[in-house]
């Protein structure tokens, strides 16, 4: 199998890639979507591994970024660094090659476990050289789900080192509504919290809709959106106006907007994708002014759980962060997986004694509460 890389103009020539990653939520499309509309200092490409059968080629997404290799430590550590950083802007910050998708998990191009098995060995005996021509230093395989450990494995025998990233979650959708997962989900206590919560929200007359087509309302959207990611400890990408409004012109099959208003003003949103039989919470945005008074969390999860199981949803998902609650609401982890190296072999040496402390999960103390937690660095 051949490993090319490509522009997205070189792209667009190749007749398999709208094919791409058609069984996932984010498909061919969202990739498009998240080039053309983050505003970060992404250098995007794409890797089409060709092998002898033409029906058979595979296009792995991929982008090079400066990356901090502080991002996943605590915030009063990595404060500290970014003081250092203002005096010395490149102090630990390195030339990476990521192969992935820039907002959101990574996945292997190829269903079929033969050709991926193929796309793990080209990675693996051609990807040096790839990062060398892009004048990476180092090369990561960004947030593969733990399903692709066995398919992974040969990136390990070629001195990878696998930690793991933050974690999404999920939820079997196993009830008749909201008021049937409290009463088999949640201890009595816990029960009266949220309806005392809710009773609350209730008073600020909230209401709810579920639209596909936001595109008239996207600033209002995209300014919730920021008033979320700036209070988050930790970022990477940071989701635009127009990344809102192409999803949902050009992605109107898998996303769902649902969204709070408040005498038809927006104080709420939810931006879900669909996958099969499970929706995926992707982002939220909430109006602080009266979040917390409303409790906006808590309404935004009882009517997206109530809409899916009366749409016939069996699974929730939701990306990670925020685990506090999600710890209280009972959702399990869904492991994401770094696998990462030096290309100088002698640097590599010391990248595999630092990444273990380096771990973006390793962290985060409510993590380590959820009962399957191990799953995390479980061996494939």
């Amino acid at each position: 199998m051949e490993l090319q890389l490509l522009s997205r103009a070189e792209l667009d020539t190749c007749s398999c890639w709208t094919s791409q990653f058609a069984r996932l939520r984010k498909d061919h499309r969202y990739y498009e979507i998240v080039e053309d509309t983050l505003q970060q200092d992404f250098e995007f490409n794409y890797l089409l591994l060709r092998p002898s059968n033409e029906a058979d080629c595979a296009v792995q997404p991929c982008f090079v970024i400066n990356q901090n290799v502080f991002d996943g430590l605590q915030p009063g550590i990595r404060r500290f660094i970014e003081h250092v950083q203002r005096r010395w802007p490149v102090f630990m910050r390195i030339r990476t090659l990521m192969i992935g998708c820039a907002a959101g998990e990574g996945h292997l191009a190829s269903p079929t476990p033969d050709i991926q098995a193929q796309i793990v060995r080209t990675f693996a005996n051609s990807i040096m050289n790839c990062a060398r021509g892009l004048g990476a230093d180092l090369i990561t395989f960004k947030e593969f789900p733990a399903s692709y450990r066995p398919a992974l494995r040969p990136l390990l025998d070629a001195g990878f080192s696998r930690i793991a990233s933050f974690p999404n979650v999920s939820m079997r959708l196993e009830f008749r509504d909201f008021e049937h997962y409290c009463q088999q989900r949640l201890s009595r206590n816990e029960r009266s919290q949220i309806r005392r919560k809710l009773r609350k929200a209730a008073e600020c007359r909230i209401r709810m809709q579920v639209v596909s087509d936001i595109s008239d309302r996207a600033p209002e959207i995209a300014a919730l959106y920021y008033q979320v990611h700036e209070r988050s400890s930790f970022k990477f990408e940071r989701l635009t106006e127009d990344f809102f409004a192409q999803i949902c012109a050009r992605m109107p099959d898998k996303a769902r907007f649902f969204l709070w208003t408040q005498d038809e003003r927006i104080v709420g949103f939810n931006m879900c994708m669909i996958e099969g039989s499970t929706i995926y919470s992707e982002c939220i945005g909430l109006d602080y002014s009266i979040a917390l008074d409303a409790h906006l969390y808590f309404v935004i999860f009882r009517d997206v759980m109530n809409w899916a199981i009366q749409n016939g949803f069996t699974q929730y998902g939701s990306t990670g962060l925020s685990y506090e609650p999600k710890y209280r609401f009972r959702f399990s982890l869904e492991p994401l997986d770094l696998y990462v190296r030096h290309v100088s072999p002698v640097a590599n040496v010391l990248l595999k004694v630092l990444l273990p402390w380096l771990s973006p999960a390793q962290h985060d103390p409510v993590l380590k509460q959820f009962a399957n937690f191990r799953d995390l660095h479980r061996e494939c």
